[in-house]
């Protein structure tokens, strides 16, 4: 049941490119927690990449602003802390 479950999760991500994970346990109708293990295996396999709230597909680079803004967010946090002190106030 989830090997199967975790193949139409990539059926969906190969369509739709980016799934939520609220939306995909109403569609697959499981829970969200359930969902949320599916894509953490899946990303650890190496299929998927996590994003906030869902996943999008592991694949050429990504276009979408949208999309791209949800990705290393962590990261993009850190660099403008530390570019926040490189900034001389006038």
């Amino acid at each position: 049941m989830k090997a199967a479950r975790q193949d139409i999760i990539l059926q969906i991500l190969e369509k739709e490119k980016k799934i939520v994970a609220s939306k995909l346990s109403e569609r697959l109708k499981v829970s969200e927690d359930t969902i949320r293990r599916d894509l953490n295996e899946l990303a650890n396999q190496g299929l998927i990449r996590r994003v906030h709230s869902g996943a999008i597909r592991v694949g050429p680079a990504i276009t979408d602003f949208n999309v791209r803004q949800d990705l290393n967010i962590n990261e993009k946090v850190k660099l403008a802390k530390k570019a926040v002190h490189l900034i001389k106030e006038k």
